[in-house]
């Protein structure tokens, strides 16, 4: 595949917030099944990858809004992958506007897991041919750093794994991670101050009926309010299901 794979959407009432503003888990819902609606496109869809007991999983996202569309908005998404090599694939997004304007620009890592044996495996060239794109990344030289909490969490959330949150890979989806961190948002942040960077990693897998606990942090950097939030094995902290950080400003 050259070039881009795009939709169009507009943006129903459940995807959004008490503003009307697209909700970001629901954001990254859409960019799901973008990738999910691309890969069918070229032929590996969830069916063909069950059968052969592969899957693709995301392991990074950094997201930069400098817009979120609202209810009723028509946007067109793209996506490409801008590289695709050894055990790794990035894929690349840009959000599009009604008017015509980028307000949403993504960079996600993503990897094939043998389902069987729950181990990583290299992507064949013959795959990355396939998903080869000829376009470079929506953020450039993206690291995918995260930022380290520091000091006491500001709160803590204990939840168990729902059968309504996990997916066809036996495992918590990745949008209800970020769904969880952005419930720990302090509401005085939430309603006044506008969310412009999400970045995430994904460490390990939960499963229904497990215990995770969210620890979210708060730091303010010159009037931004960074919030790391840290989503453990409730009887082993240790254990690190996923790391969320918010970057808020007014």
């Amino acid at each position: 595949m050259l070039g881009k794979f795009s939709e169009n959407k507009q943006i129903s009432y459940y995807m959004t917030d008490n503003k009307l503003k697209l909700k970001i888990s629901s954001l990254t819902e859409l960019l799901q099944d973008l990738a999910i609606d691309n890969s069918d496109n070229l032929g590996y869809t969830i069916s063909y990858l069950g059968s052969i007991n592969k899957a693709w999983i995301i392991s990074n996202w950094h997201i930069v809004i400098d817009s979120m569309p609202k209810y009723g908005d028509e946007i067109c998404l793209e996506t490409w992958a801008s590289a695709c090599r050894g055990f790794q694939a990035e894929r690349s997004y840009d959000v599009i506007s009604q008017s015509g304007e980028t307000v949403i620009r993504v960079s996600s890592r993503w990897i094939v897991l043998d389902m069987k044996k729950r181990s990583i495996e290299r992507i064949p060239s013959h795959v990355a041919e396939d998903y080869k794109s000829g376009i470079g990344p929506a953020i450039e030289n993206e690291k995918y750093r995260m930022p380290k909490p520091e000091g006491e969490p500001m709160s803590i959330f204990e939840a168990v794994v729902m059968r309504s949150q996990t997916d066809s890979n036996g495992h918590a989806n990745n949008t209800q991670y970020i769904a969880w961190a952005i419930d720990m948002v302090p509401e005085k942040i939430y309603d006044n101050y506008r969310c412009f960077d999400v970045r995430v990693v994904y460490r390990k897998e939960s499963y229904m009926n497990d215990k995770v606990k969210a620890k979210t942090y708060l730091k303010d950097e010159n009037g931004v309010k960074k919030l790391i939030t840290m989503i453990v094995n409730a009887d082993n902290e240790e254990e690190i299901h996923c790391e969320i950080a918010t970057l808020w400003r007014e």
